[in-house]
């Protein structure tokens, strides 16, 4: 199965709340092969880079990028440039604690809706929905 929707973040020394951010995000994406989350790293030195190696080598649909000094744009960038999916989901922050619902999804089906009856659009809702193409 191709992959269809990319969760696209930054992160930076956030060894504080990893696990509540990408830990949930990762878990509930962990069977579903056309989900993929792709990290772009700054080059974290508080530990933070570890968990995140060890979980993307553990879960296949997750990809960490090392890119030194980063910006927050250039990474963001650089996850939607390699992102495989058609729909981009760029997760604003990844210091702040994702709960464990259902609500990425639900917002992603509504997206999905939105596009099929208005064709590209972009939407904000906590997270930056939007295509490659658009």
């Amino acid at each position: 199965m191709a992959v269809k929707y990319s969760i696209c973040a930054t992160h930076y020394n956030n060894n504080e709340y990893i696990r509540d951010s990408v830990g949930v995000i990762a878990k509930k994406i962990e069977k579903k092969e056309d989900w993929e989350m792709v990290i772009v790293d700054a080059g974290s030195d508080d530990g933070s880079l570890e968990y995140l190696e060890t979980i993307s080598q553990k879960q296949k649909n997750i990809r960490v990028i090392i890119e030194e000094g980063a910006s927050i744009g250039g990474g963001r960038q650089i996850a939607v440039e390699e992102a495989k999916g058609n729909i981009l989901i760029q997760i604003m922050d990844l210091d702040a604690e994702y709960h464990s619902d259902s609500r990425l999804f639900e917002i992603t089906n509504f997206y999905e809706t939105i596009l099929k009856n208005e064709g590209e659009v972009q939407l904000s809702a906590g997270a930056y929905f939007s295509t490659k193409n658009s």
